[in-house]
């Protein structure tokens, strides 16, 4: 044979063995006695997906499949079917392993449902409860997997999860995306996520569902995969998916906040993901709970605020639990951090309990239990005698149940017991009791005495109830299922209820009444007024809210002009017509503050987190001035106008200014964090503020001296940006109410202080946060919890 001939045979012979060498092999298999290596008789499984991080094929009848060289790949993984869990790990590195088979186990958890806990911007490397609140969750309510999205955070961080919150120590599968604060120093962005946590972009599957995780985009630290890279592969992945199967894709941040989402690569190539049954966008990184339907019939988006302290706009400390039901419906339940096993009877309050005009007891209870929903709850009167009266409670929403009967048996006056007992789903109990007895009317006690109290079926945040013409309004939330949201009236007499109207999403903080008419805004930014007597719809708009963070911002109203919205859709609104009058156009970004818009006299204080404090002319919008310095850019608090003075919480200080022109005629730190959605309240030479750690405090309001400092409890779960155990949280307001300082805590607690001592005069436990200021009414006043209680209280012992 020539030189040429054998030329021509080599050549092909090495090309052929170089591509060989190249390949990727091996095979996926049913590891029946889970010991990570494939064993002589062990099941081979067909029709399995197994990546290089570009190219996706199926594994063949025999269970092999073979995957072209991809010079990008640090990984070959599978996509886990449904029914079935990695034995091992889901991913092999190609540097250790050139021909990775993959073991899976049978898994019932995802072989018909899909539910999953979300976890988000954690951001921290510390032990805590929420942890075990995860774990104990996961366990007894039947939880498929754990997915966190993104803000593990920084090196220290990255090391405790990959050591703490994984497959092994959680007891279900752990998966992992990445964040902006996850690309951190190295060779490339995600190298050390990777050591830890293997790929950044991969599949799986749980009951009818395709799940996708898909990187950050950007961060502290440049990746070495871009776009292009990952959109190749999501077009591969997708190839093998059943259309039938919905999709749900996994990010740190949302993709748009349009209808159509359409993931793009290099050039014009672009997918459109609603066109592959796009169900959901599940991310984090804003630190929020907010829930967002994209289109009539269109997917939705659900960020997660944090399990571990509160969220940047007040969101409380949760993790999200999803179902995702044969009918490709999405159930989203938020579990609120750190409460175990909570149980306090809130009516009847106190020792003495007054009968309703129809000879009724009211029993109202408030209980939570993170790591179980509350099953039952039981109460029981006994009397001195002995004799007993059982009866069950009736649900109304995540934190209370009530009942109102009609006393069978003689309550004695002196000798008589209330015993109340919550049985939660996995079985636990919690039992309180409390000494009782009836009075009449006319047998006064020098007691903070509950007058009545009802329930509207949803929670209740920073919006404090309105008072008008006999009527009581009271907004609610339901941030994710967007059924229980809207304005309710009540008769503010009896606590009857008049009529209820639903918004679209979740009305968060202060709305308005003005001229018979209430006016409010939602979540979404969708203003409305209602007609106060009846609940029917004058008028509806659409501010034009085209992108995050959600509208949190209390709205004002003042000479019949209704100032709402937030950044570019902030706007005065004619009370009457909702015509708008004029539309900031002077600033936007950042994310809506919790502190609530004041008119101080021709200027309007409006405020964004993460920019600055804003005063704009009340007439035409112009913005007169801005203030960002001294913690000006990430306050919460709502400011005062009080003798031509704004009194407005920094961060940590507190500033005395003028609105017209900015000027600042005095400021002082404090010692204390004062991010939260408090407000000054001035008397005498005091200004008195809450905290988002410490409680409550009074300062001299020329020289800032501290003059008196009162402690709460520890809040029941935080709320407050940052705030983690064991926080003190006032986050309402106090208001000064015939000589006190009167308020609600995240304790539960509501407050009465003295104010020029500081000391606590009386305080009622409601047993749930307390996160709205109360509205005062003569010698009673209105206050409402986070359960969805309503309640009047009268101080029998005024003057």
């Amino acid at each position: 044979m020539n030189a040429l001939k054998k030329t021509l045979i080599l050549v092909p012979l090495i090309l052929l063995t170089i591509s060989l060498q190249a390949q990727f092999n091996g095979k996926v298999y049913l590891d029946e006695n889970r010991n990570g290596s494939f064993d002589k008789g062990e099941k081979l499984l067909p029709g399995i997906a197994v990546s290089n991080g570009e190219t996706v094929v199926l594994t063949d009848r025999d269970g092999n499949y073979s995957l072209p060289a991809y010079k990008k790949a640090r990984f070959v993984f599978v996509t886990i079917p449904a029914g079935y869990k990695s034995s091992g790990d889901f991913f092999h590195r190609i540097s250790e392993n050139k021909n990775p088979d993959f073991g899976l186990i049978k898994y019932e958890r995802t072989a018909k449902k899909a539910r999953f806990i979300q976890i988000a911007d954690t951001e921290t490397y510390e032990y805590g409860e929420w942890i075990d609140n995860l774990r104990d969750y996961s366990k007894f309510n039947d939880v498929g997997f754990i997915v966190h999205t993104g803000d593990i955070c920084y090196e220290k961080g990255l090391h405790f999860h990959a050591e703490t919150i994984n497959t092994k120590t959680m007891g279900l599968p752990v998966f992992y995306c990445i964040g902006n604060h996850d690309l951190v120093e190295g060779d490339y962005g995600e190298q050390l996520f990777e050591s830890l946590f293997g790929p950044v972009y991969y599949s799986f599957d749980a009951g009818n569902t395709h799940f996708i995780v898909t990187p950050m985009r950007r961060g502290d630290y440049k990746p070495s995969y871009n776009n292009n890279q990952v959109f190749n592969w999501l077009i591969n992945d997708l190839k093998h998916v059943d259309p039938k199967m919905n999709l749900v894709v996994f990010n740190h941040d949302l993709l748009t906040y349009n209808d159509q989402f359409i993931f793009s690569g290099r050039g014009s190539k672009e997918i459109n993901l609603n066109e592959h049954n796009l169900k959901a966008w599940i991310y984090g990184h804003w630190h929020i709970n907010f829930k967002k339907q994209h289109g009539e019939n269109g997917p939705v988006s659900v960020c997660a605020s944090t399990p571990d302290k509160g969220g940047i706009d007040h969101s409380p400390s949760n993790f999200l639990v999803y179902d995702i039901a044969e009918n490709s419906k999405i159930n989203i339940t938020p579990r609120y951090s750190f409460s175990t096993k909570s149980i306090v009877i809130n009516a009847p309050v106190g020792n003495n309990v007054l009968l309703n005009e129809f000879g009724n007891l009211m029993v109202s209870v408030n209980t939570y239990h993170t790591v179980s929903a509350t099953k039952n709850v039981v109460a029981t009167i006994t009397n001195s005698n002995g004799e007993k009266m059982k009866f069950p409670l009736f649900r109304n929403s995540d934190w209370n149940w009530s009942a109102e009967i009609k006393p069978d048996i003689k309550l004695n006056i002196d000798e008589r017991k209330l015993v109340v007992k919550a049985t939660f789903e996995n079985s636990e109990t919690a039992i309180q009791e409390r000494s009782i007895g009836i009075i009449l009317e006319n047998n006064k006690q020098d007691i903070l005495k509950l007058q009545w109290v009802t329930n509207v079926k949803s929670n209740i945040w920073m919006a404090p109830p309105i008072e008008a013409k006999g009527k009581l309004f009271v907004a609610t939330i339901d941030d994710f299922g967007m059924k229980n949201c809207g304005i309710h009236a009540i008769d503010a007499e009896s606590g009857l209820q008049f009529w209820d109207f639903k918004t679209e999403s979740s009305v968060k903080n202060t709305f308005c009444y003005s001229n018979g008419k209430i006016l409010a805004t939602d979540l979404l930014g969708n203003s409305y007024a209602l007609d106060a007597e009846t609940g029917k719809l004058v008028w509806e708009k659409a501010l034009g809210k085209n992108g995050l963070g959600a509208f949190n911002t209390g709205s004002v109203v003042d000479k019949g002009i209704f100032y709402t919205g937030f950044g570019n859709y902030l706007q005065a609104i004619d009370v009457e017509t909702g015509e708008t009058i004029w539309t900031n156009e002077e600033w936007q970004g950042g994310e809506g503050a919790t502190s609530t818009m004041i008119v101080a006299g021709n200027v309007l204080i409006a405020a964004s987190n993460w920019r600055a404090l804003y005063a704009h002319d009340l007439k035409t919008g112009k913005l007169l001035w801005k203030k960002s310095d001294n913690g000006y850019s990430s306050r919460s608090s709502t400011a005062t106008w009080e003798n031509d003075t704004l009194y407005v919480a920094s961060q940590k200080g507190i500033g005395m200014i003028n609105a017209k022109t900015g000027e600042v005629y005095n400021y002082f730190e404090t010692p204390y964090n004062l991010q939260v959605a408090t407000k000054p309240i001035i008397t005498g030479n005091r200004i008195i503020i809450g905290t988002s750690h410490d409680g409550i405090a009074a300062f001299n309001k020329k020289s800032g001296e501290e003059i008196w400092h009162t402690k709460t409890g520890k809040a029941m779960f935080y709320s407050a940006p940052y705030s983690k155990p064991e926080s003190e949280t006032v986050e309402s307001a106090p208001v000064l109410f015939n000589g006190m300082v009167l308020f609600g805590a995240s304790d539960g607690f509501i407050y009465t202080l003295n104010p020029e001592t500081g000391e606590v005069i009386q305080k009622v436990n409601l047993g749930a946060p307390i996160f709205a200021p109360v509205t005062p009414l003569l010698k009673s006043f209105f206050v409402v919890d986070f359960g969805g209680n309503v309640y009047r209280f009268l101080q029998t012992n005024l003057k």
